[in-house]
């Protein structure tokens, strides 16, 4: 792909020298300090599609030299023996900075995604720098914290802290750093990348607490989507819709079509294959105001602390959209302890669809539905003591 971007010669004298120097020091907290500001002045100066530009270049050279790799994910890709191969290669169309940067970007930050997600979160809190302490005391008493849904957080101008950074931003702002912090770097779902502006408007759900400063703390959040948006939904990109994806339904599916009461009586659930379900079931359903995407649903803390906002985020948006008299959501689930916890559940709170083995980790994703009316009154009828307990008798039964 041709490149339209060049580097005037007074960027070239002031900005890439000093990215080559960066070369040549070692890697502390000030060079990389240095290494995004600079890689700010530049993105101000040319573009920001290089970002893209040199990490799709290079996937898709991995997946010419490896077509196996056309079905991982980016995550997949990088960590694979070819995409090294990828990086060997030249691309006749690059402008010399272009090497430069991804030389840079190995050196500091392992990879280029990684790179440009550490990048995106250098824009987002040097704009925040109160250096104010704020005391975090965070309980796993259920009683200390809140939920809500925004109908568009880019309309809300208050200030939130969160547990990635030490001041408060604006909601949208502290939205997108808190999808940058887990969804990317914990996870890896490098995908979102290009398409994290998504995070910073909409519909959200939020569980919260206050500190002693009355500054609420987000702990989770949750984008959703209504069907109007439904060429937007993840649940139905490309990406989630190959052939790779295995049908895995329950065996009484036809009864729980029958229980949500949202298709005609003569409807049949179509079972040959993945697609054919999906499509068959989507175009039967007869309210679509009742149905909608849940996704980006993240958690921040300790291990035990996320443990809690994960069970208690499920438990409060299951509450606040039954109270919106919604029937189905559709959720894409990786975390193999929340697929045991909804397999052992028994009253179809939850639906499974399809899976598939995406980075061949052995781990199962999942497409699926949460049935929310069931699933809000298995919840609500929860502590997390039991749900703890469930999760470790399920992990010791699954091993």
């Amino acid at each position: 792909m041709q490149s339209h971007l060049s580097i005037s010669p007074s960027l070239s004298n002031t900005i890439i020298s000093e990215l080559e120097q960066l070369l040549l020091s070692p890697v502390t907290p000030v060079t990389t300090s240095i290494l995004l500001h600079n890689v700010e002045q530049l993105e101000q100066q040319q573009s920001h599609q290089f970002f893209s530009e040199i990490l799709y270049q290079r996937i898709t050279l991995t997946k010419q030299i490896d077509p196996t790799t056309q079905i991982l994910n980016i995550a997949g890709v990088i960590a694979s023996k070819n995409y090294e191969k990828a990086l060997n290669i030249e691309i006749e169309a690059w402008p010399g900075y272009y090497y430069l940067l991804e030389r840079l970007a190995i050196k500091y930050f392992d990879n280029w995604a990684i790179f440009w997600c550490q990048y995106e979160i250098h824009k987002l809190t040097s704009k925040y720098k109160d250096q104010t302490s704020y005391n975090h005391q965070l309980t796993l008493n259920e009683d200390d914290y809140f939920s809500v849904i925004i109908p568009d957080i880019a309309c809300n101008d208050n200030l939130y802290l969160t547990l990635h950074h030490h001041a408060p931003m604006k909601l949208s702002d502290a939205v997108v750093l808190i999808n940058l912090s887990t969804f990317v770097m914990q996870h890896k779902w490098y995908e979102m990348l290009d398409i994290i502006k998504l995070s910073s408007y909409g519909e959200h759900f939020l569980l919260l607490t206050n500190n002693h400063e009355n500054i609420s703390i987000i702990v989770s959040t949750a984008r959703i989507q209504q069907w109007q948006d439904a060429n937007q939904w993840l649940y139905f990109s490309p990406f989630f819709r190959t052939p790779q994806w295995e049908l895995c339904l329950p065996k009484n599916i036809n009864l729980i079509c029958k229980e949500l009461n949202l298709f005609n009586e003569s409807y049949q659930p179509i079972t040959k294959c993945y697609n054919s379900f999906e499509d068959h079931f989507n175009e039967n359903i007869l309210y679509k105001d009742k149905v909608c995407e849940i996704l980006r649903l993240t958690v921040s803390g300790t291990r035990l602390q996320a443990m809690f906002y994960l069970y208690l985020a499920q438990k409060n948006i299951n509450q606040l959209l039954d109270s919106k008299k919604y029937a189905l959501a559709y959720t894409i689930i990786e975390q193999p302890l929340m697929i045991r916890f909804y397999e052992s559940l028994s009253n179809n709170e939850y639906i499974s669809i399809a899976n598939q083995n995406l980075n061949d980790t052995g781990h199962l994703t999942y497409k699926g539905l949460w049935v929310i009316s069931n699933l809000n009154k298995k919840l609500s009828t929860m502590s997390f003591r039991n749900y703890k307990k469930s999760l470790k008798l399920l992990s010791r039964t699954n091993i």
